[in-house]
């Protein structure tokens, strides 16, 4: 699964209170200590849980190299990531993110979401943000709508870690350079 071309460059990104850097090993013990959460896990459609150093490895080595990938630090703490990654159709990419569960309910989220939609304002080659979020993950619902995302369906969705199908919610996000900043680079 491994793919060196990445959908668009993960330039380092700053904000008021974060710095946004490509997603690397560096960060590698405390990615593994956050997402070896129950309650993280069970928001997301792939993350394993328990989560080992294995786990950690093999998304630094297998997932993260197809994705334009970001680690969230905020004063060179490691708090999450927020990804895109490469969609079926043409000029589209899918938004996705996490934060462990100290850094929830403070708008780092939104904030280090709001850096990657204007960095992806600035590519001529886009048109569209997919997303979404699981039904009960009333949350990242919110920052989505924040970010500008509209929901466009709704369907059951396999959700591995609990064995059975749930809501999913699914929203996208049309890209428009001229009505976005663009965010601070570093």
């Amino acid at each position: 699964m491994k793919n060196d071309t990445k959908p668009v460059e993960p330039i380092p990104l700053a904000t008021e209170r974060l710095h946004l850097s490509e997603t690397s090993e560096a960060h590698l013990d405390e990615l593994v200590a956050l997402a070896n959460d129950y309650e993280v896990a069970v928001r997301l459609a792939r993350m394993p849980f328990p989560y080992s150093r294995n786990d950690g490895l093999w998304y630094l080595q297998n997932i993260a190299p197809a994705c334009a990938n970001w680690s969230v630090l905020a004063s060179g703490r490691f708090m999450g990531v927020i990804s895109l990654k490469p969609e079926p159709e043409e000029g589209v990419l899918g938004l996705g993110y996490w934060l462990g569960r100290p850094y929830w309910g403070r708008g780092y989220a939104t904030e280090a979401g709001r850096a990657v939609v204007q960095y992806c304002a600035s590519s001529p080659k886009l048109s569209h943000l997919r997303s979404g979020h699981y039904a009960e993950n009333r949350a990242s619902g919110r920052v989505l709508e924040k970010l500008g995302f509209r929901k466009v369906g709704q369907h059951m969705r396999d959700h591995p870690l609990l064995g059975q199908k749930v809501e999913h919610v699914d929203m996208v996000l049309d890209i428009d350079a001229r009505d976005v900043s663009a965010p601070g680079r570093v």
